[in-house]
């Protein structure tokens, strides 16, 4: 097997390696924000800040969506940079990886799609029950 990896190859692969880093670097920041507003959600639920049963189900709704959000982020990522891997691990040995790497781009941008449609949904529970504890009017 020949294993010498010459530079333009490399120089190649670094270019298309480009967009699922920057990909990555925003999966890596969507799963900071739902993060940070799954310790919200938690440190509602922890110090009893609910008013009320139906408050306290809403938080328990929140944490769970974000908690999906945040796997499927992950997930997103983990193939993000499984075809990081695979377009280096090709170029070095010689075979042609683009196949593989877009079908694990595809599944990157489908759990992220995901992701976002589970923050989506988050949103909303919390808006809710602003709305709820809250009425138009008022505020």
């Amino acid at each position: 097997m020949d294993l010498p990896l010459d530079s333009a190859r490399l120089a190649s692969v670094f270019t298309q390696a480009a967009s699922p880093a920057f990909f990555l670097g925003a999966v890596t920041g969507l799963v900071s924000i739902l993060t940070s507003r799954l310790n919200g959600v938690m440190a509602a639920l922890e110090d009893n800040k609910a008013p009320d049963k139906a408050s306290r189900h809403a938080l328990r709704r929140r944490a769970r969506r974000l908690h999906r959000a945040i796997n499927l982020a992950l997930a997103s990522g983990m193939c993000t940079a499984l075809l990081l891997a695979l377009a280096f691990t090709g170029a070095f040995f010689h075979f042609d990886h683009i196949y593989g790497a877009a079908l694990l781009f595809l599944a990157a941008n489908g759990f992220v799609a995901a992701a976002l449609v589970e923050f989506y949904r988050e949103v909303r529970v919390g808006l809710a029950e602003v709305d709820r504890l809250v009425p138009p009017g008022e505020g």
